[in-house]
């Protein structure tokens, strides 16, 4: 009966141990986009959007995801990653026509971008992390965390009264 106790307890307690050391090794990329790097200093006025997302993604792999931007407002998208990962390519376009709304390629990879949207428009963001990567390459160390982060402000009544 001791022994069998003493076996739960040893038991239980590498669980626990195995419990609290493995997510420490485990990359979380969770709220990412709200680290400093992704914090746009010209966003005053403007509100974060709740579609802004974070992920942890392999360099030189594409990956896609929707954002729904409703109209009649301004928004700033802010990408960020972890030091030393870059150049970050993105692109957004729009889901219905294809028509390319954005492209930082033609803009020096420059990582936020301003503009206003008219219309309801539902928008596919890609991105990319273009690095060279060594040969055999530890996959653990092609993997970086990412952060979109996305602004928004109702578009301000312009013109006399």
């Amino acid at each position: 009966m001791i022994v069998m106790m003493n076996v739960k307890k040893t038991v239980t307690g590498w669980i626990f141990i195995l419990m609290i050391v493995f997510p420490a090794y485990s990359q979380s990329c969770q709220g990412f986009y709200k680290n400093s790097r992704c914090y746009v200093k010209d966003a005053k006025g403007f509100k974060p959007y709740g579609q802004s997302k974070s992920a942890a993604i392999e360099i030189n792999k594409l990956y896609k995801f929707q954002v729904v931007l409703y109209g009649q407002k301004d928004f700033i998208f802010s990408l960020c990653t972890e030091p030393g990962f870059s150049p970050l390519h993105f692109k957004l376009t729009d889901s219905k026509t294809n028509e390319v709304i954005y492209d930082n390629e033609q803009d020096d990879y420059n990582q936020y971008v301003g503009f206003s949207m008219d219309k309801m428009t539902t928008v596919n963001v890609e991105v990319e992390i273009i690095m060279e990567a060594g040969d055999n390459q530890d996959p653990q160390k092609a993997r970086v965390c990412l952060g979109v982060q996305i602004f928004w402000r109702h578009i301000p009544k312009l013109g006399f009264d």
